[in-house]
């Protein structure tokens, strides 16, 4: 047999199915869909295909392509205004001890000499930095170094203690002088003068110190 035949027959034999079995789908049918609930169905948006973009490392990563909506008239952008920090400076340092006058003193000449009562003139000084008030009201007396009374003695040599102002704190009371009149007395003078000199020496108050080398005593009267 030939091969046109073969092929005319089988031709022939297809045409026979078809109107043999007129209602076998085949693939020229059509499908009519009819009653369905169409509220559900979905349309599918295919999704942007992504950008492929190289980093550093030299790997690919997806990078998803985004749209960016253009601002209208009526849209602004402001600038971020950069504000420079604030730094809080502290300083540190050390507050110096504030001095406090002893509750009793004299001040005088620039020293203050803390004072204590007695009722004897031959006290101790207090290992030379302290003075004493007679229980009289109207005689100290003290050594002479230059940080209790030898500043007195100074002033005397230098011809600037008359005149000179000061002050005597005792019990909370204070009260002001002012230098009339010094001198300066052998130890024999001073011995036969003590009994007036506690009493002031005819003044408001006397002051006394040793002076020179020779058992001398400074003298000094003030009202």
């Amino acid at each position: 047999m030939s091969k046109i035949r073969i092929i005319i027959m089988m031709l022939i034999s297809s045409f026979i199915g078809i109107i043999a079995n007129p209602e076998m789908m085949t693939a020229s049918d059509h499908v009519a869909i009819s009653g369905m609930d169409a509220s559900r169905i979905v349309e599918t948006v295919p999704l942007p295909e992504p950008k492929i973009s190289t980093n550093a490392g030299g790997t690919y990563e997806m990078v998803p392509e985004y749209e960016v909506a253009e601002a209208g008239e009526d849209a602004w952008y402001e600038e971020p205004v950069y504000e420079e920090p604030v730094y809080e400076v502290y300083e540190v340092y050390e507050e110096e001890p504030v001095y406090e006058a002893p509750a009793n003193n004299i001040q005088i000449a620039g020293n203050t000499v803390e004072l204590g009562w007695t009722n004897t003139t031959e006290e101790n000084a207090g290992a030379a930095t302290y003075g004493w008030y007679y229980k009289t009201g109207q005689f100290i007396y003290a050594h002479n170094y230059a940080y209790v009374f030898g500043v007195l003695d100074t002033a005397y040599d230098n011809g600037y203690l008359n005149g000179m102002s000061f002050s005597v704190t005792m019990d909370g009371v204070t009260r002001y002088y002012t230098v009339t009149d010094s001198a300066v007395y052998t130890y024999n003078q001073t011995a036969a003068k003590m009994s007036g000199i506690i009493y002031g020496g005819g003044h408001a108050l006397a002051i006394m110190t040793c002076y020179g080398h020779n058992n001398e005593r400074l003298v000094l009267y003030a009202d």
